[in-house]
Parts: C-alpha cells; sequence; structure tokens
C-alpha cells in the first residue's frame, strides 16, 4: 500500500479507469476536469472503449459514501445527514431565541455559529459533541455556548448528523468502508483542505489492501509561464486582459484544441459583475460570467417576493408599483397605465409606505380580478401556519397576481426550477422548527433562496470569467488574474469571534493565523500552477487615486510590459449621432396643452422644449409629512368651497370662521382620504394652520372694492396660433357698478381673474416683460375674452403672506400706485396696452413650442437655471452660464 503518492497529469491519465475515483475540491472543478479528462482521452488514445474515471467533489463524495454505508449495512449509525441550509435555518431559530435582533444581524450571528461549528470538526480530529469546545470569553463565546447546547440537543431529538461531523465520523468508521473504496483516491490540489477530511481519507486507505491515496502534480507546476503586468488604470486592465483573450481565440494552434478554455480571473467579481458583463458584451467575444446573483436578486423572482412581502409589509409605492408592472403578471397596457397613474399619485400625496391592497385601493385597480382574489388571501395570512400550509398561500397570490402566463426563456426556466428547490428545502423546516407567521416564513424563505449564488446553466463558452477561489483547483489552459494587490493574496487574518483566539491560531483553523493565510495563498497559486501553464497577473497602478502595491506572492514572476493591441471593443464614432440642440423638429400639435407649456417656453426655450413638448416631468421626492403638491391641492379645494359660499351667499353673515371651519375641515377630509400614513395630529395642526390663513384672506377680500363672485374652478379653453390651450381657472370676479356708474354688466361685463398660490413668490414682472415669464393670467384672460379683463391677481395664501397682488384698472382695486415703481410696473402704466401685448406675446410663445424653438437662452440667467427640473435634459452647467454672463457684461461695459 502506497500512501499521499504524487503523479503527474500525464501519469493520471494512464490509471485506470474503472477503478479510480478523482476527487476535487468543488463542483466547478469536478465539471472543468470532467471536460479535461474526456478531452485528453479522446486526444490521447484510439481506443474508443477508454473508460472516463469517476469523477467527485470531495465533500460530496464523502455524503453519498455515508449513504452507501448505511444502504449495505456496513455501518450500524443510521443517523440522517441534515443539509447546509437546515442547519443554518437552526442556527437562526437559536440565535434569534437567544438575542433580540434583527432578521439581517440573525443572519449573520448564524453564519457565525455555523462557521463556528465547522472549525472545531473540521480542525480538531477528536472533538466530539459532548467534548469542551474552544469557546471565546465573554458574551461572544457564551451566545455560542448556549447555541451550541442547544443544537446539539436537536441533534439528538431528531437522530440527524451535520455535515461538519461527517469527516470525524466516517474516521471512527474507516474500517467498515473499506468495501465502497476504489482502488485509487486521486486527489487535485486545493488550497484550503480541511484536516479532518484528509485524515479520514488517510484512515480509509490505510484499513484497505489495495487503495492508494494518490495526489495530482503538474509536470509543468515549477516550470510554467508566469508573468505580471502593471496598467494605468482599472478600465485599461479590463481591455488588456480582453484583447489577451481575443488573442488566445484568435491562436491558429487552437484549432487541434478546440474544447479548452481560459479564465480571466477577477477578485472582486461579487461587486464589479455589472461592469464586467457590459465590457464583455461589448467586446464581442463568446463568454459565461460566473458568480449568480441570489434567487431574490433576479426581476423576475424579486418581483413576486416584493409583493408577498406588501401583503402584510408596508412598502415604498415605488417598489409595489415596479414589481406590478413587471412582464411576469400579464397585465394589460391600461391596467400598467392605472399602476402608473396610482404610484404618481401616491408619491404626489407623501405616501412613503403602503400595503399592496392599500396600493390597489383605487377605483380602476380596484375593478382588476386579482384584487378580489388577494383579499381572500389575504384574509389567511393572520396566526401560525406549517410552511406547507404557507407555501399554498403564496401560491395562491402568485396566481392572483397573475393576469395572463408569460412564455418563460430557458434561463427564467431555471430560475423557476431553482426557486421550487428552494420552496421545497424551506417547507422540509417543518420537521426541525415551530411554525412561523406570515411575516416570518417570508423572511424565511428569501433567506434559503439567497443562500447560495444562482447562475443558469453556463454554455462551454472559451473564456471563462470566475472569482477568485472559483478558479482555485481548476484546471484552464490559460489564466489572467485581474488586481493582483497585496489586498488579495495573502487573504488577511479573521478569527471566528465565538472560538478562542488561541486555539484559532495554534490549529491554524481557518483565517486567524498569518502563516496559515500566507499557506493559503501559497497553496492557491500552486494549485494555478499545476492546473494552467501561462498565468499573467495584471495590478493598475491606482485605484480611486490611491497607489496599488503587488501581492508579495507574486514578485518573483516575470515582469512585462503591458500590450499595445487593446482596443475598444466598438467603434466609438458610430454611435454618436449629431443634434441640433438649438432647434428640434418642427411639430403638429395632437392635443391641447396647458399653462405650464407656455411657462416653460417663456422661462428658456431649451426647457419649453423639455416640458412643454417632450412632456417630461421630475420624478417627485419623497417628504415627511405634507407635500407641497397637497398643500397646494388643499389650498384649492378650500378656494373652491370659499368662493362657492361666496357666490351662493353663505359668509354674508359678520363672522365667517363657522362657514370657514366647515369648508377646511371638508377639503382635509377629501384630500386624507387619499393618503393614510399621516398621523391625525398633522392634519389638526394643518387644520388649525390653513383656517387662520384663510380667515386673514376673507378680511382682505371684504376690504376690496364691491365685487361678486361669479364663477370658480371654471373650465376653459384658448386657441393661440397652432395651440390651444387647456386650463381651470380658480375664480372670476364680476365688478359690481358704483353709485355714479352707469355700467351695463349684461352688455358689457367687467371681471377680475384670480389664480390662488400657496407660494410666496409672485412674478409680476412676468407680466410685462418681453418673454412674458408669468403667461398663466393672461392666457386666462385670453380665453374668457380679454376685452372683459378689468384686472388679473394672484392670491397668496402663506404662512407669510395671505393677500391679493395683481395689475389691473383703477375701478378693481389692482391699479398700480402712481409716482412709484409697483412690482416693476410704472407710473405710466397703461392697461390696455397692456393686455394688447399679451396677445402678441402669447402667440410668440405657441408659435416658438411648435416651431421646436429650443435655444438655451434662460430668461433671468442663472437664476432661471437655478430652478429648473431639466438640467440633465439640458446638459448645461448654471454656473458655467453665469460666468459667460459675466463675461458679456464685462465686454460690453469696456
Amino acid at each position: 500500500m502506497i500512501s499521499r503518492t504524487v503523479i503527474t497529469h500525464q501519469q493520471a491519465l494512464k490509471l485506470p479507469g474503472e477503478c479510480t475515483l478523482v476527487l476535487t475540491p468543488s463542483d466547478r472543478s469536478r465539471r472543468a476536469y470532467t471536460s479535461w479528462w474526456a478531452r485528453h482521452l479522446r486526444k490521447g488514445s484510439a481506443n474508443s472503449a477508454a473508460t472516463l474515471p469517476q469523477i467527485s467533489a470531495l465533500k460530496a463524495w464523502l455524503v453519498t459514501l455515508w449513504s452507501e454505508a448505511q444502504l449495505f449495512a456496513l455501518i450500524d449509525d443510521q443517523r440522517a445527514l441534515i443539509t447546509a441550509t437546515i442547519e443554518e435555518a437552526l442556527w437562526r431559530q437559536l440565535t434569534t431565541e437567544l438575542v433580540s435582533v434583527s432578521a439581517a444581524e440573525s443572519t449573520k450571528l448564524a453564519a457565525l455559529c455555523a462557521e463556528a461549528w465547522m472549525l472545531e470538526h473540521g480542525y480538531s480530529e477528536t472533538t466530539t459533541r459532548d467534548s469542551a469546545a474552544p469557546y471565546a470569553p465573554g458574551a461572544s463565546g457564551e451566545l455560542y455556548r448556549d447555541a451550541r447546547a442547544r443544537f446539539v440537543r436537536i441533534l439528538r431529538l431528531k437522530n440527524a448528523i451535520t455535515r461538519a461531523e461527517l469527516p470525524n465520523t466516517l474516521s471512527v468508521h474507516a474500517a467498515q468502508l473499506t468495501p465502497l473504496l476504489p482502488r485509487y483516491l486521486l486527489q487535485t490540489p486545493s488550497f484550503a483542505p480541511l484536516p479532518s477530511e484528509q485524515i479520514a481519507l488517510d484512515l480509509m486507505a490505510s484499513n484497505a489492501i489495495e487503495t492508494q491515496v494518490v495526489h495530482i502534480e503538474s509536470e509543468f507546476a515549477l516550470a510554467n509561464d508566469c508573468s505580471r503586468v502593471l496598467v494605468a488604470n482599472t478600465r485599461e486592465e479590463r481591455q488588456h486582459a480582453i484583447a489577451w483573450a481575443r488573442k488566445w481565440l484568435n491562436d491558429p494552434a487552437r484549432e487541434t484544441t478546440p474544447d479548452e478554455q481560459i479564465a480571466i480571473v477577477v477578485p472582486d467579481l461579487r461587486q464589479t459583475r455589472g461592469s464586467w458583463q457590459r465590457t464583455l458584451v461589448d467586446a464581442d467575444i463568446p463568454f459565461n460570467l460566473s458568480l449568480g446573483l441570489p434567487i431574490s436578486a433576479y426581476p423576475w423572482a424579486s418581483s413576486g417576493f416584493v409583493l408577498t412581502n406588501a401583503l402584510t409589509q408596508p412598502t415604498s409605492p415605488e417598489q409595489i408599483a415596479q414589481a406590478l408592472r413587471h412582464p411576469r403578471w400579464g397585465h394589460s397596457v391600461a391596467q400598467k397605465s392605472a399602476i402608473n397613474r396610482r404610484e404618481r399619485a401616491l408619491m404626489d400625496f407623501g405616501t412613503r409606505d403602503i400595503t399592496l391592497i392599500g396600493f390597489l385601493a383605487d377605483s380602476v385597480l380596484e375593478s382588476m380580478p386579482m384584487v378580489i382574489q388577494l383579499k381572500q388571501w389575504v384574509a389567511q395570512t393572520s396566526g401560525r401556519k406549517t410552511r406547507a400550509q404557507w407555501g399554498k398561500v403564496f401560491a395562491g397570490i402568485i396566481d392572483a397576481l397573475t393576469a395572463e402566463e408569460a412564455v418563460l426563456s430557458s434561463e427564467v426556466f431555471q430560475l423557476r426550477s431553482a426557486l421550487l428547490e428552494s420552496v421545497a428545502t424551506w417547507q422540509a423546516l417543518d420537521d426541525w422548527l415551530p411554525n412561523p407567521s406570515v411575516s416570518a416564513a417570508h423572511s424565511e424563505l428569501v433567506a434559503i433562496t439567497d443562500k447560495g449564488a444562482f447562475q443558469p446553466e453556463g454554455s462551454d463558452a472559451p473564456v471563462q470569467v470566475v472569482g477568485l477561489l472559483e478558479a482555485a483547483g481548476t484546471p484552464f489552459a490559460g489564466m489572467w488574474i485581474i488586481g493582483m494587490s497585496e489586498r488579495v493574496l495573502p487573504e488577511g487574518t479573521r478569527s471566528n469571534p465565538f472560538l478562542a483566539n488561541a486555539w484559532q491560531r495554534a490549529n491554524a483553523a481557518g483565517l486567524a493565523d498569518p502563516s496559515e493565510c500566507d499557506a493559503r495563498g501559497r497553496r492557491l497559486l500552486h494549485g494555478w500552477k499545476t492546473n494552467c501553464q501561462v498565468i499573467v497577473a495584471s495590478l493598475p497602478e491606482t485605484v480611486d487615486d490611491e497607489r496599488q502595491l503587488w501581492s508579495p506572492l507574486v514578485l518573483d514572476w516575470q515582469r512585462r510590459e503591458a500590450s499595445s493591441e487593446t482596443r475598444e471593443s466598438r467603434d466609438t464614432l458610430r454611435l454618436l449621432m449629431t443634434i441640433d440642440d438649438e432647434t428640434a423638429t418642427a411639430w403638429q400639435p395632437e392635443s391641447s396643452r396647458g399653462t405650464r407649456a407656455a411657462e416653460a417656453q417663456a422661462l428658456c426655450p431649451r426647457r419649453g422644449l423639455a416640458e412643454g413638448r417632450l412632456r417630461l416631468r421630475s420624478w417627485p421626492e419623497p417628504v415627511d409629512g405634507l407635500s407641497p403638491k397637497m398643500r397646494g391641492e388643499l389650498i384649492h379645494l378650500i378656494a373652491e368651497k370659499i368662493g362657492r359660499a361666496l357666490k351662493s351667499g353663505e359668509f354674508l353673515s359678520e363672522d365667517p370662521s363657522k362657514q370657514l371651519h366647515h369648508c377646511v375641515r371638508t377639503s382635509i377630509e377629501s384630500i386624507r382620504a387619499r393618503s393614510v400614513t399621516l398621523p391625525d395630529y398633522v392634519w389638526n395642526c394643518e387644520h388649525a394652520r390653513l383656517h387662520r390663513l384663510f380667515l386673514a384672506l376673507i378680511n382682505k377680500d371684504a376690504a376690496r372694492p364691491e365685487f361678486s363672485v361669479l364663477d370658480v374652478e371654471q373650465s376653459a379653453k384658448a386657441t393661440i396660433g397652432p395651440l390651444t390651450f387647456s386650463m381651470r381657472i380658480d375664480r372670476v370676479d364680476r365688478i359690481e357698478p358704483t353709485e355714479q356708474g352707469a355700467l351695463d354688466l349684461h352688455a358689457n361685463e367687467k371681471i377680475v381673474v384670480i389664480d390662488y398660490k400657496s407660494g410666496s413668490a409672485i412674478n409680476l414682472k412676468g407680466l410685462s416683460d418681453e418673454r412674458l415669464t408669468s403667461p398663466q393670467l393672461p392666457l386666462y384672460a385670453r380665453a374668457l375674452g380679454i376685452e372683459k379683463i378689468d384686472a388679473v391677481a394672484f392670491a397668496r395664501v402663506t404662512d407669510d403672506y395671505q393677500d391679493f397682488v395683481g395689475v389691473g384698472t383703477e375701478r378693481s382695486g389692482f391699479a398700480p400706485k402712481k409716482s412709484i415703481k409697483k412690482n416693476e410696473l410704472t407710473e405710466s402704466f397703461d392697461w390696455d396696452k397692456l393686455k394688447l401685448s399679451w396677445s402678441e406675446k402669447l402667440e410668440r410663445l405657441a408659435r416658438e413650442l411648435c416651431e421646436g424653438e429650443a435655444a438655451l437662452a434662460p430668461a433671468y440667467g442663472a437664476a432661471t437655471c437655478a430652478q429648473c427640473d431639466y438640467q440633465r435634459f439640458c446638459r448645461v452647467d448654471p454656473q458655467l452660464l453665469m460666468s459667460l454672463d459675466e463675461s458679456a457684461d464685462a465686454e460690453g461695459a469696456a
């Protein structure tokens, strides 16, 4: 018998396949070695009957060995082997019982407990459940001691064993396992072998007559091509790696080995996966990108998890709407439009969080068949149920949400299968843990689906992009390692907080000992050299302005200059298109526009293109309390009720406070019904504030010259040039005749147009400036008949101002004061001339909108840009604009 024999790859290929077992450190390594072995057998032997050896990941083979030993009655131990998922769920339950922490923190504690349990049994052959664990001193050690004691009791109660215990248990039964062992146990390189696993293999081999434990070493392990390249930055580093891969793909010698693969190894692939995917797609080379995302991170699954969670947990309207819009639900265009409107309404109301049923509480959405079914399922989400029962509830919810089944792509089909496997694993917890509530059941299911990264079965692409540890023990024709800095290898020391540091260092357990970290790094490099003949390591000079240092493990590698053959994967010039920023295409308006379009065009033609032509809108920001839009709606609703009361004569009493109280209360109730998240005291404070403000405004209204309310919230349209503007006018007052007056109201009615404002900034200058930057009131006047207008005014309702600000005739009470300037309207004010100028300026604004005038010309310079929401669309820096204005003024002065 020979133990720990070392052979080369070529010698390994000559071993008889029917009596050889190849053990790899990972499942990826197993797949790669299977492909490599089959390829070399086909190439090196004309005998088509050459037998491929059994190739298995070491941990998976130990599980199979345990199962077969029980099946064939070779051992008396009939304990069931639990999965890693069940083990972590047990630890999570136990830590939650012992410590009051959040779900995320409980998951972290569970992972540390599972690691401590693995270190105990993986690095000490004498460890048993009853032996004293090397606990850390203090509270952390006590926590693990208590959790471990409960964990052991559950395992005994269920007659179960964990995978961490399996190697030591197999060592105890090593003599009985001889009939299940092959002649050759062939091990491929592993950078982090567990001592307990190696001891188990050696004991089993020592009890067998012919079994040998053999290690593979490459014939070129110490003589292969290892070099390192220094580049300028991470972007250039990626381009060099891709250029190296493209050169290998175009190598004529590759025709003799078309099945071989090369690897680009990215240590931080999990964080940079998205950018690498974009770069590789642009490079247009055949690749397979490893390290998938958790199942719940894929949009198809994420939409379901978001909606099932929102059944009981308040969720942001944006998340719910985004999930409902996903194609997996098969909603119609009309339904998606209703979802969009509901999302916008909730955000305008300042709703930060809402349940799914609350989101769907809309007149249009409630008519969807799914809402009725959802309410039936929601009624079943109370109390505690088994996971199998919760599974039926979740499945019913998904069915209710689905309007029409979507055709699944191959990737989504695999994702669905993986999700169903996770659900089955989760339901198996019913045998181990108590019945959960719906929120706990949902959290458990998400945690299980996120346990490992899901990745659809990749193609056998010649270029494999993998993580650092994924590349360990995997044969490749060549390898390019990205970012080989001193922070990557050796790994930094890290000890488990539940076990004594002294014990971890003495047993070289995990990453607690610096010398073991260095040894792990050297074993990793040695494994690469064993499996790969050409290795290139690269390093950017700086990352985020921080200078990078080479890993000390590769300083002896040959240094060479970066290749000059890198190129952009796409012709950038072909992607550029020239557009005229000053003028958009001519436009035939298909529908009416509001007054905002004219105001945007007046303030700046570029803003008019964005808001008036393209109908762009800034996304509302969620706010605490009442949003500005909600406050504006409240003020307009109260003003409407007051106007109707004035029109009907209800405010004729000397004390209008009672009627005002009713107007404010009913208006708040109407708005409050659409926003369910604000507490009572917010609305009570708002009621008191608005009552005070409007009472002051009513007193100001009473001081005006005699008038009567003609109409409120009047719908009107004005056709100006090629455009039709639709509007709703807040209030129209009729001027009453004086005692000396002989005004025939029916023949020549004179009116005042009033618009309510909840903001203090009033731009009366905009009624007379060249661009007519306040076109709203002139548009109202045009719609009602400009010859009848005696005044236009703003009614300000703010904490600082409760008044009427406007311009008009002497009779209206809004004429500018003589001999002084009044909001930029001089003493030489001519009302009829001002109204005439409005018509001319409105015609010009309408013509500019239709002709596509989009020049960058803010009416008030940088001040206008500072109040604009379309700076990204405009692509102009207001500070730069200000500096240009100042330069032009300086040149004019010179």
